[in-house]
């Protein structure tokens, strides 16, 4: 009598049928994490943004400005620059998918580190089903938290 190795048909479309279902099942909540973890990606990088135009400003003891990097709309990117001689220090690209909202527009760091604005500043980042807030203090740190700016 010989033996045989392997699986047969009908096991393998058994095991077949089940990852299908688990799949099935996972696939949409696995969405909805990848969509969160772009938000919090995306607040993340504008508060890294703000932290690396504010110690660029305390180095350079000059204004530096961080702006859309078209118009008023965050969400096509924005750029670090000297605000006196417009040198570009960093361009953060596009996020797709993502909407970020802040008014005004732009925000400058003096040489002390202490952003030109009065009171604090908020930028809201918005996703499918995910939105994240985050606030610079009128001393120029920058920090995030979860859902909408008050």
């Amino acid at each position: 009598m010989r033996t045989s190795r392997g699986f047969t048909i009908i096991e393998l479309l058994v095991v077949m049928t089940v990852i299908g279902i688990l799949a099935g099942i996972a696939v949409p909540s696995f969405r909805n994490f990848i969509a969160q973890q772009r938000v919090k990606s995306a607040s993340y990088e504008v508060s890294t943004s703000l932290l690396f135009a504010r110690s660029e400003a305390i180095k350079r003891n000059a204004q530096v400005k961080v702006a859309p990097a078209a118009g008023t709309d965050w969400g096509t990117g924005w750029n670090v620059t000297i605000n006196a001689g417009g040198t570009v220090l960093q361009n953060q690209a596009q996020t797709s998918g993502i909407t970020i909202t802040k008014t005004p527009a732009e925000i400058i760091f003096q040489g002390t580190g202490r952003p030109t604005a009065a009171s604090v500043s908020n930028w809201e980042v918005a996703g499918a089903d995910s939105t994240r807030c985050v606030r610079l203090d009128t001393a120029g740190i920058a920090s995030t938290a979860s859902g909408a700016c008050p």
